[in-house]
């Protein structure tokens, strides 16, 4: 915790800067901040989570910044790590936001009303109907690595049955 960047803020120095390589100025840095001071003052997993949303969803739009150029972390990895900095800061538990989540998974809330949770390439997704789940639940979609030599129908399911990429595991 290396205090506030600015006598405006609560954010400490390092996770600002995370939040500035991240989101171009303006508003929506602005809005970064100001939530993120919003976690850390209140503690909340709530907060948290609606932060990776709004976060996922400036991602998406491809509003965010890449940090390091053709260096790593790429803007996915970076946004990850940030989740995890901001929840430990917080004393919170951090959602599973991976890199490869971000990268070729999909990020979402979905409540009571139902939605389709889809990849951007569309090989992976999830519908709940309405009325499937009780509340607001974050739901993350991660493509897995292949394994085994191509041919051999091995996957990560516990079976003797033929099985053929893509995979993902649901959150």
């Amino acid at each position: 915790d290396d205090g506030p960047t600015d006598p405006g803020t609560g954010v400490p120095a390092d996770l600002a800067a995370r939040i500035e390589a991240l989101f171009p100025e303006g508003g929506t840095r602005d809005m970064a901040l100001d939530r993120v001071e919003a976690i850390l003052d209140q503690g909340s997993q709530t907060l948290l989570l609606d932060f990776i949303v709004f976060a996922t969803t400036e991602l998406d739009a491809g509003r965010l910044l890449d940090p390091e150029g053709d260096d790593p972390p790429t803007t996915e990895g970076a946004l990850a790590d940030l989740f995890e900095a901001i929840a430990d800061d917080a004393g919170l538990e951090a959602p599973p936001v991976s890199e490869a989540a971000l990268e070729t998974g999909a990020v979402a809330f979905v409540d009571e009303d139902g939605m389709t949770v889809v990849t951007e390439s569309g090989f992976g997704g999830i519908d709940f109907p309405p009325g499937a789940l009780s509340q607001r639940t974050l739901v993350i979609l991660e493509r897995l690595p292949e394994t085994g030599e191509p041919g051999d129908r091995e996957g990560p399911l516990p079976t003797d049955l033929d099985q053929y990429p893509i995979f993902y595991q649901i959150t």
